[in-house]
């Protein structure tokens, strides 16, 4: 998210990483249904 990737335009100048935290947490409860149950190794690695 902050850096983008393909096709996806980076976001990190526009976001803070509190609000890149919220958005991590958003699509991951809207879209996986809670299969992730360990967010610790994607906050560590930046998004």
């Amino acid at each position: 998210i902050a850096n983008g990737g393909e096709g996806m335009p980076a976001f990190g100048k526009r976001l803070t990483p509190a609000q890149i935290d919220e958005l991590v947490r958003y699509v991951r409860h809207e879209f996986q249904q809670g299969l992730v149950k360990d967010s610790s190794a994607t906050l560590k690695s930046g998004h």
